[in-house]
């Protein structure tokens, strides 16, 4: 490690990276170092990257109520990088309350596989409705919020 002095500043150089000798911001403080591009020191930071996952039907339409009605959370979710990962965990969970509840309200209103084998259509029509009414309930309580 090697002391050199660039402009006014004192840095610690080892194998092309430049630490400062004393922390004067908040990035130096944390712990942050340089690199030497050309003729100027840049900051040496690299973007986290995350592995992409589909955001879903749920995540769709939780991205677009926000886009349109809650702007602020959008731009600070878009700013922070949080907002693919706001948008998986919203369909994650809607998908995972989803199951859970249409579940309960098929035993709930006796939708069995015994009115399956017995009338098929009627099995169809209210399970199609009860996934209508949980669907409802997630809109209001997890998309729409």
């Amino acid at each position: 490690m090697e002391r050199v002095i660039i402009g006014k500043k004192e840095y610690y150089e080892e194998n092309g990276v430049y630490t400062p000798v004393v922390k004067e911001t908040s990035f130096e403080e944390l712990g942050g170092t340089y690199l030497m591009e050309g003729d100027y020191l840049l900051p040496n930071m690299e973007l986290e990257t995350t592995e992409a996952k589909p955001i879903g039907k749920y995540g769709s339409l939780r991205l677009m109520y926000l886009m349109k009605n809650n702007k602020v959370l959008y731009n600070s979710l878009s700013i922070q990088g949080k907002l693919q990962q706001h948008l998986v965990e919203i369909n994650e969970r809607a998908n995972e309350r989803l199951e859970k509840t249409i579940k309960q309200m098929m035993e709930t209103y006796e939708v069995t596989e015994n009115l399956k084998e017995n009338n098929q259509m009627e099995w169809v029509r209210q399970v199609n409705n009860i996934k209508a009414m949980c669907e409802e309930v997630i809109y209001e309580e997890m998309i729409y919020a």
